[in-house]
């Protein structure tokens, strides 16, 4: 089994990769083949499931009921976590005594294992979807969190108003205001699926202000459409210098108008520096980077870390 740290290095270094690339083609052969046996036995299974399924998310520190036909849970059945690294990342640069935004937060795995670390700190989680709001909130009790966790059912943009939510029926981690361009979408043919719901959209800017938060930390989810988010972010950035996970897609970045350069450029006018997050030591993103890989962390200039 390879090491994360060996990991880690094959997934950024292309010499590296070149070097292991026979080694590795005979490894995702034979992982292949029981990939697809464990995905075959899953499937089976799911179609028996009566109710909701309930797993515990050791990463996470708690349990999350689940839709049955969601990819995140076929995710934990076939790999047996989920986003560890990132989560990881999320935890290092969390201040227990100040605020956590999640935004697209989704059955609540950031925010519950994120809240469970804060001491005077709060957690906001927004998530746009009706579904999955509910389920969030059965979550946060579930897992004893809703005491310094705040819940807003809308959407971030660059503006307030209403939009529509493109979403997809027990896959609502697809969900998206812009065009729902997810590769998974397609390569498991669900994306004629895809459904309308009118919501509320505001500027996260606002949303601080309303609720008197003190960000340390941001972790952004929006599938693409991190450009609009972010563009309703520009006084938190300035004001608050919080530490931002995000993701910068090329592909649903300029599926939905934008791509990773334009938001190096909008962190840049804030005074932040985009880095590689796993690589020890941070280093600066390059133009080979941000064409290859989606996650990112921007820190302010002043960060001990940046």
């Amino acid at each position: 089994m390879l090491t994360d740290r060996l990991r880690t290095l094959l997934r950024r270094s292309g010499p590296a990769r070149a070097l292991a690339s026979p080694l590795l083609a005979v490894r995702r052969r034979i992982v292949g083949r029981r990939h697809a046996l464990r995905a075959s036995v899953w499937d089976d299974a799911r179609g028996l499931l009566a109710q909701p399924p309930v797993v515990r998310v050791d990463t996470f520190g708690g349990t999350f009921e689940l839709d049955p036909r969601s990819h995140i849970l076929a995710r934990l059945m076939l790999d047996g976590d989920y986003e560890p690294e990132v989560f990881g990342l999320c935890a290092s640069l969390l201040d227990p005594e100040r605020d956590v935004i999640d935004v697209g937060a989704n059955a609540g795995f950031f925010s519950v294992g994120l809240a469970q670390r804060l001491t005077s700190g709060r957690l906001l989680a927004i998530e746009p979807s009706a579904a999955m709001v509910a389920r969030l909130r059965g979550n946060l009790e579930r897992n004893g969190v809703t005491e310094n966790v705040l819940v807003e059912p809308l959407a971030l943009s660059d503006r307030e108003g209403t939009a529509s939510l493109n979403t997809i029926q027990g896959n609502e981690e697809y969900s998206t205001l812009g065009e729902a361009a997810h590769p998974a979408l397609a390569s498991s043919g669900i994306a004629s699926g895809v459904v309308q719901e009118r919501i509320r959209t505001a500027r996260l800017d606002d949303v601080v202000a309303a609720h008197g938060l003190r960000p340390a930390l941001l972790k952004v989810d929006v599938e693409g459409f991190e450009a609009q988010v972010f563009g309703g972010a520009m006084q938190t950035l300035r004001d608050h210098r919080p530490a931002v996970v995000t993701e910068f897609s090329a592909d649903l970045l300029r599926a939905n108008g934008s791509s990773p350069e334009a938001m190096v450029r909008l962190f840049e006018s804030c005074g932040y520096r985009i880095l590689d997050p796993f690589t020890p030591g941070h280093p600066p993103v390059t133009p080979t980077f941000l064409r290859t890989t989606e996650e990112v962390l921007c820190l302010p200039e002043e960060h001990p870390l940046a």
